[in-house]
């Protein structure tokens, strides 16, 4: 699913159109760590996100660099 969602993005990024590929990106990004983590879209939250990550033991640092690359996505995303 996340492929797929890249690919859009890559679709969009060539149209010029900022904010429909960003938000192809945020929504990649958050596709893919539920079903990484197998965490139904309905429970997906960056609580169980960092819930499954550390349990998984990932590194502080990772989990730190997840939440860095979301909200980078989310940030350009409200800014397009």
């Amino acid at each position: 699913e996340a492929t797929k969602r890249l690919k859009k993005a890559k679709q969009y990024l060539g149209e010029q159109n900022r904010k429909a590929f960003f938000d192809e990106i945020t929504r990649a990004i958050w596709g893919y760590l539920g079903d990484k983590l197998s965490i139904n879209q309905s429970a997906l939250s960056r609580e169980q996100i960092q819930k499954s990550l550390s349990e998984k033991n990932i590194s502080p640092e990772t989990i730190q660099h997840v939440f860095k690359t979301l909200d980078d996505a989310e940030m350009a995303l409200w800014y397009a």
